[in-house]
């Protein structure tokens, strides 16, 4: 844990100097968390926009391919990207 010093509490006599301990997983130094390789079928539906049943169908219709771990349907960040990409309708 990182201690930052801080004022004294007083300056009477018997006053001692204040520190403030900090978890190092809120430091400066610490690295920002990174977004998902993998969502829930109820993540990826809240990420799209749309309902879980729509996620369901759009594997269920082979639009929409999920991965498997263990026995979780996950979908990947790059799934959701590819489909967003193909169903985008150009002018």
């Amino acid at each position: 844990m990182a201690k930052r010093p801080l004022k004294t509490a007083n300056r009477e006599e018997g006053a001692y100097p204040l520190t403030l301990v900090t978890p190092s997983h809120e430091s400066p130094e610490a690295p920002r968390p990174v977004d998902p390789l993998l969502y829930s079928v109820n993540a990826a539906a809240h990420r799209l926009g749309v309902s879980e049943s729509t996620i369901w169908r759009l594997i269920e219709g082979k639009t929409l391919y999920p991965t498997y771990v263990r026995s979780r349907t996950m979908i990947s960040e790059t799934e959701l990207q590819r489909y967003v990409a193909e169903s985008t309708v150009r002018p």
